[in-house]
């Protein structure tokens, strides 16, 4: 089951605002916030970006998601939508 996780970055670690609950045999997903200096051009950060998604397809983080639409289904059911709550 995948669940969100709000956070705050404090002296550049990723710190989850309450404790997180997970199965046995969980996966984790690291992820690497890195500011982009406010010098970066559009075309600079349009790189970045791409190269960000270029490393997250290679590491196949998702690949054990068979069927991507049953999986968005099966996340969106424990979201509330906003203003419809």
């Amino acid at each position: 089951m995948y669940q969100t996780v709000e956070a705050v970055v404090k002296n550049g670690i990723i710190q989850p605002i309450e404790a997180i609950e997970y199965e046995e045999n969980t996966r984790f997903l690291l992820v690497r916030l890195t500011p982009i200096p406010a010098s970066f051009n559009d075309e600079a950060r349009r790189k970045k970006l791409a190269d960000c998604f270029y490393q997250l397809a290679q590491s196949a983080a998702f690949s054990d998601i068979k069927d991507p639409v049953a999986w968005q289904k099966e996340v969106r059911e424990d979201k509330p939508l906003f203003g419809r709550d």
